[in-house]
């Protein structure tokens, strides 16, 4: 996939709500997860500031299923679910969506991804996510008009079950929590036996910015010659970061296994208590 496949710049996104506001619904996603005492955070951020004409999509409430005791924390709604949402926000597979998040895309992403398995193809991300809105940033995108409505633009990214896990698996998450070193959300720590650390915090400079597209062309190149890669992390949202590094980098299809660790520990305890 190209980059204006996933993303669109916040420039180009200003451009299309001065001329033509009703022709793109934008969705803001941010989320702060839980951790130890600390409370989970959504509406609040969106409360506080947002893009004019802007709607909250919330991870917990929104674009997840209810969990249950085999669940992972956000369980990966069904395409049925996703397009009853669609309905309620009144969006069509020919509708141009923007979803942002604090520009680290892993929120976003997760709406992004959503949207497109259940046919609404012509989404994109916001490059850079609300910082760089506001201060409008247009890098790496030419400063130029984009065509309404956005093209469409299927990602081929195919979802695995529990059951489906095959290497190689990627564990998108902090090298600590891959080590089992710490656990800040999950009640224990570790990985799924077998799998490999590509911390979905290194497609990130040490400013933030996401990486040039050589770089995640290099990260992806050896793994080319493994592929399909099933990637995870917590429960389905980091991981999806690294998926859009590698449709970026690699052109290939990937997988995604959205139960993720917090899934994977369910499973293991509730076939402990059989």
């Amino acid at each position: 996939m190209e980059m204006s496949d996933i993303f669109i710049a916040p420039i180009q996104l200003a451009r299309m709500l001065e001329v033509a506001p009703d022709s793109v619904k934008v969705f803001d996603c941010r989320f702060a997860l839980a951790q130890g005492a600390t409370p989970a955070k959504g509406i609040e951020l969106y409360q506080a500031a947002h893009i004019a004409g802007a709607r909250y999509l919330d991870l917990e409430q929104d674009l997840s299923a209810t969990p249950d005791a085999i669940s992972s924390r956000h369980p990966w709604p069904t395409i049925s679910q996703v397009r009853q949402l669609a309905e309620s926000l009144q969006l069509t597979p020919d509708t141009s969506i923007v979803c942002y998040d604090d520009g680290r895309y892993a929120f976003a992403g997760r709406a992004w991804l959503l949207l497109n398995q259940a046919g609404f193809t012509r989404s994109r991300i916001l490059y850079g996510g609300f910082p760089a809105w506001q201060s409008r940033s247009s890098a790496p995108f030419a400063e130029t008009s984009i065509e309404l409505p956005f093209a469409a633009a299927p990602a081929p990214v195919t979802l695995v079950t529990a059951n489906e896990l095959s290497q190689p698996l990627l564990d998108a998450r902090e090298a600590t929590r891959f080590r089992g070193q710490s656990e800040p959300i999950d009640p224990v720590a570790g990985t799924i036996p077998g799998a490999e650390n590509a911390p979905w915090l290194d497609n990130f400079d040490d400013n933030g910015e996401w990486q040039p597209l050589s770089w995640h062309q290099a990260r992806w190149q050896s793994a080319q010659q493994r592929e399909p890669i099933t990637h995870f992390c917590g429960s389905g949202v980091t991981a999806i970061v690294n998926i859009i590094s590698a449709l970026l980098g690699s052109g290939k299809p990937q997988q995604l296994y959205p139960g993720g660790w917090s899934e994977y520990l369910h499973r293991i305890n509730s076939a402990k208590r059989r």
